[in-house]
């Protein structure tokens, strides 16, 4: 009979506690402060959220997921940003629409056009490429303006507001993703 270490034995007694999971998560992410309102309506000017570093462990981002990401640009930026499109897809950004493969993703919040100015933008990803888009897009700095995010450049995903208080809560995908 095979005996199980005193690590293995503690780790199963935690993953019993009530509430040890949420604790776990809790402690492996960073605090950041939204800067501006290219997340509006959802995420806000100075509010402040929770990223888990740890998130994409166990499986890659998924559409719609709003992750912190570092602007390859500006590496030192860290910038809130939904993600639209997921390595090998093709994505095509026109006017005030975005399709991924040829079908409609949900539009930005408000009625402004994605980009002034731009007529089209077109990406067949890469292996490790994600698109990023910000849900105000009439006032984002997002892959419109420093094309496709690398997946070393995806920071954690965002999964909680606390504050303020009025806004708190799990941070999701949210109305109309899939």
């Amino acid at each position: 009979m095979k005996q199980s270490s005193w690590w293995s034995h503690l780790a199963q007694r935690a993953l019993r506690v009530p509430g040890f999971p949420f604790l776990l998560h809790l402690l492996s992410s960073t605090r950041f402060v939204v800067e501006g309102d290219s997340m509006a309506p959802g995420l806000v000017h100075q509010q402040y959220v929770l990223a888990s570093r740890w998130a994409y462990r166990l499986g890659p981002p998924a559409r719609g997921d709003i992750v912190v990401v570092r602007d390859p640009q500006r590496p030192w930026v860290p910038c809130l940003k939904r993600i639209v499109g997921l390595p090998g897809e093709e994505v095509l950004v026109e006017g005030d629409g975005c399709w991924v493969n040829g079908s409609p993703v949900f539009p930005a919040a408000g009625d402004a056009p994605l980009r002034a100015g731009a007529d089209q933008l077109h990406w067949r990803l890469g292996p490790q490429e994600y698109v990023v888009l910000g849900d105000n897009r009439a006032d984002s700095r997002d892959s419109r303006a420093f094309g496709p995010v690398h997946r070393r450049h995806i920071v954690g995903r965002v999964w909680l507001c606390y504050w303020p208080r009025e806004r708190w809560g799990r941070v999701g995908v949210g109305a109309g993703w899939p």
